[in-house]
């Protein structure tokens, strides 16, 4: 297929739909909608009396209403937390007539506005943007982005119904919603997916992200046509902050504890706007910093036997992360019906580990001491130009460019191993400890084994360029569009092994480690290498090194293009219905590049594959306003994900010792998936809401690794390969429901509730397995609830966060199934405001000291035991 044309084809047929004249007999109505303090109303829903249209305002609270008929009509105004209001308009025919509208305080509120009550007005924001989305979406303000004790934009997902989310070091890390394991999830910055630093994978860590740069973050479980459609299980958008409608100032300064070990650092974070040239440019500069030192303890075992495991670690952790990020957002209304923007957004993260780790080999008699100093760098960057023209029929063309940059480095990591031989044990496990008790450790019998260093790099960039084209008329509106996605990935990785004889540990003690208790103060630590010596040790006389070809199997090139299309409608059966068909169809053209190794011949060639395919994509949702306070939705959507690129492309590493093959799969077909959702949502006029629902995914090719055999020259080969599976199904319900007690007699009326529960179920054929089982990366249950009060001069929220077990890694059979542990989270954030401008706030987190744990097969046998304690911040911030 001749992609250019393709692309070519889809933007014509778009640009050709786009309408040149007005409908005769109607005109258009828009405005702004303002609160009492005459600040913009996002997220306010207008309907034209007796007619079905409707809009909502946008993030500056202004409107546009096409296909108005001509004469005196009645426009009414809704948002959750304000009184309605109907109000009387002319309308002229092929005229636009000019609306602002002030909303009034509902009779019960108090004071709902950004300067009184600035948690519940950002609440409010969310609400009724939820409410009158055409499908299933939750919404977070970056009001409650602030309010929850959440330093980045992993840990904000938590708080949604349905997600969970994977940590690393005790801080959010990965997305996953609804029991879908984490690559059958998208992340996007601004509507547009973001490029993956990590060389294995395609999802983001979204601890990258620090969370106070973000305005508005978007969970769609329920996809429409113009949506990326590879989400299985949803995407979640994080909207960057814009320029704002008036001119605002932000600034904060926090410390932080950690109480292992007393952990210190700062974050701190700015945020300008402004409003120029008579409201018609905006700017927007925001920046946030964050410089952590943390420290972390954990054991981790290996191969279990009735006696205990055949090998055991302790390792303590002291880590060093920054988090850095840069929004600059520019846009310029040139006329009123047309706007420009440009916009770059920047995020670093980096991450300075020194781990020690001492491994009893209990199995070999063998004790090892390892000193790991690694520094990681992640970055993640995007900009992007785009424009929305109105045309005065109502029409509206929007179009976008942008380009992403994301890259993982890490240079010149070293782990420094010394050994002792003739170890001996009288070991044993005691139901909850292993006991290695080596009888005969001697820190002066320690010799160096090697030394490794290593260089590794990924980067992926990728293009987009989009064109989309709406149109409204009199029971609805239809849109169309196309998409280019292009993404260029390479990884480079370049492992050199160091040895030498002679050399002992007891000459290179670090004199600056504590080598105290560690883990719960069950295990003694003990001395370890001093990392400011490696590079007098490198230097020794007899110490060579030799580069590791195997570990270049990592390496690889890919490219893949993405075309996209669709067609969609929004259609009024009637004043309360809406029906929104829609196709999308998107074609993938990828090519990979990478290695084949034979260890016998210690010889490396390159080898390469590709893979082309074209889905098409229908879509189906329902909203029925049952009531002027209550939805019922439901949607039948077809979504997909493509494999991981460590998986697809086609390396190849030959044990020809063992007859062992592990390999990539260019072959490798997206899962492709069937989704159903029913959910069911009321609102209070409190700043509220209640909701449930059921959704079921029946899968299509889920990729597992398999272990199979395969002849070649006569003998029989055991091969490891990521294949397609036959199939799988994920079911379940959600609930939840958030509240603010405001009729409640004061000094309760400041108490609000959230709480949101989410239980999944799951069958899932395994290649090589009998039977049934459930998916990875599915937990059972899920949730939330939080206590929180607003009034006057504090704000004050406690959450409880809960999360089944779930499977990690597939293995053999169920006794080789590696478990993610339960996981119950309590954190504490309060805020106290003085005056107008200034506030004191602080946040507490992990206050049950709550480890993070896996095991195999069953919970008695543990793989992994980690431990953080509690963290905190206080600091202060100035709103101007």
């Amino acid at each position: 297929m001749n992609t250019r044309l393709v692309l070519t084809v889809m933007i014509v047929a778009v640009l050709a739909t786009v309408p040149a004249a007005a409908q005769s007999g109607t005109g258009t109505v828009s405005g702004t909608v303002v609160g009492p303090e005459g600040n913009p109303v996002p997220g306010a829903s207008l309907m034209v009396v007796g007619t079905r249209l409707e809009t909502t305002t946008d993030r500056l609270g202004r409107y546009r209403i096409a296909f108005v008929p001509a004469g005196d009509q009645q426009l009414f105004v809704r948002f959750i937390g304000f009184a309605d209001q109907t109000v009387d308009v002319s309308v002229d025919a092929g005229a636009t007539t000019t609306l602002d509208v002030a909303m009034a305080i509902g009779t019960f509120t108090g004071t709902v506005t950004v300067e009184g009550d600035p948690i519940l007005a950002g609440q409010a924001q969310a609400l009724n943007e939820q409410k009158t989305a055409p499908a299933i979406v939750n919404v977070i303000s970056s009001e409650q982005l602030q309010f929850f004790p959440d330093t980045n934009a992993a840990e904000a997902t938590q708080r949604v119904p349905g997600i969970f989310i994977q940590r690393d070091q005790g801080e959010g890390r990965y997305v996953q919603i609804r029991g879908t394991a984490a690559e059958l999830n998208r992340t996007q910055i601004d509507g547009e997916v973001v490029p993956s630093p990590e060389g294995s994978i395609r999802q983001v860590a979204l601890d990258v992200i620090p969370s106070d740069l973000l305005e508005t973050m978007r969970v769609s479980k329920a996809l429409t046509p113009d949506q990326d459609a590879d989400a299985i299980g949803g995407i979640v958008n994080l909207e960057f902050k814009d320029a704002p409608s008036q001119r605002t100032l932000i600034a904060n300064l926090g410390g932080y504890y950690g109480d292992l070990r007393s952990g210190s650092g700062v974050q701190a974070g700015v945020s300008y706007g402004d409003r120029l040239a008579d409201d018609t440019i905006g700017m927007l500069l925001s920046a946030s910093y964050t410089d952590i030192e943390r420290n972390t303890e954990n054991f981790e075992a290996d191969g279990w036997e009735p006696e205990g495991p055949e090998e055991f670690e302790t390792r303590d952790y002291n880590i060093t992360r920054e988090r850095l990020g840069f929004v600059a957002a520019f846009d310029w209304r040139a006329t009123p019906s047309s706007v420009y923007r440009i916009k770059g957004i920047y995020n670093e993260f980096s991450d300075q580990e020194y781990r020690r780790r001492v491994t009893y080999k209990v199995a070999d008699n063998e004790v090892e001491r390892e000193l790991k100093d690694r520094y990681e760098s992640q970055q993640i960057w995007n900009a992007y130009f785009d424009g929305e023209n109105l045309f005065s029929n109502g029409g509206q063309l929007s179009y976008r460019l942008s380009y992403a940059h994301a890259e993982e480095d890490e240079p010149n990591s070293y782990d420094t191993t010394f050994i002792q031989e003739d170890v001996e044990y009288d070991s044993f496990f005691d139901g909850k400890w292993f006991r290695p008790n080596p009888t005969n450790e001697d820190i002066n019998e320690f010799a160096l084994d090697d030394i490794t260093n290593e260089n590794n790099y990924t980067e992926e960039n990728t293009t987009i360029a989009r064109i989309d084209y709406s149109q409204p008329f009199a029971t609805g509106k239809w849109q169309v569009g196309a998409k280019f996605r292009g993404s260029e990935k390479n990884r480079d990785v370049e492992v050199i092994a160091y040895e030498g004889d002679d050399i002992f540990l007891a000459d290179y003690i670090d004199p600056g480690y504590h080598e105290g208790t560690i883990v719960q103060n069950q295990y003694v630590s003990g001395s370890h290498f001093n990392p400011n010596d490696i590079g007098s040790v490198l230097a020794l006389p007899g110490v060579e090194g030799e580069k590791d070809l195997e570990e270049d199997l990592a390496d690889y090139d890919a490219t893949e293009d993405i075309y996209a299309a669709y067609g969609m409608t929004e259609i009024y059966l009637s004043d309360s219905v809406m029906l929104l068909p829609g196709l999308r169809y998107e074609y993938t053209d990828a090519k990979y590049d990478a290695y084949e190794f034979d260890e016998d011949a210690e010889t490396l060639s390159p080898i390469s594959g590709s893979n082309t395919y074209g889905n098409f994509l229908p879509n189906v949702h329902l909203r029925w306003a049952i009531d002027e306070q209550s939805n019922l939705r439901s949607a039948v959507t077809r979504t997909l994900a493509r494999p991981n690129f460590e998986d697809v492309v086609p390396s190849s590493f030959i044990i020809q010792e063992d007859l062992e093959i592990e390999r990539g799969n260019a072959d490798l077909k997206p899962t492709l998936a069937w989704n159903a959702d029913l959910l069911y949502e009321r609102f209070f006029t409190t700043v509220g809401v209640v909701s449930g629902g059921l959704f079921y995914k029946d899968l299509e090719d889920y990729i597992f690794n398999a272990n199979f055999t395969e002849i070649r020259d006569g003998d029989e080969w055991r091969v490891t390969q990521p294949v397609n599976g036959d199939s799988a199904q994920l079911w379940g319900f959600e609930l939840a429901y958030q509240n603010q007690f405001r009729r409640a007699p004061s000094p309760w009326d400041g108490f609000g509730i959230y709480f949101n529960y989410t239980w999944t179920d799951s069958e899932a054929t395994i290649p090589g397995r009998d039977g049934k089982y459930q998916l990875p990366g599915q937990p059972e249950s899920v949730g939330n609830i939080a206590l929180s009060y607003e009034k006057g001069f504090f704000s004050g929220i406690l959450t409880y966060n809960v999360q089944d077990e779930w499977i990690e890694e597939v293995g053999d059979d169920s006794s080789e199934d590696i478990w993610v542990d339960q996981h119950n989270q309590l954190d504490f954030q309060a805020i106290f405001r003085l005056g107008e401008r200034w506030s004191i706030y602080t946040q507490f987190y992990n206050l049950t000291d709550e480890p993070y744990r896996r095991y195999i097969g069953n919970t008695n046998q543990p793989l992994q035991e980690e431990y953080y304690s509690w963290w905190a911040i206080l600091g202060a911030k100035f709103r101007l």
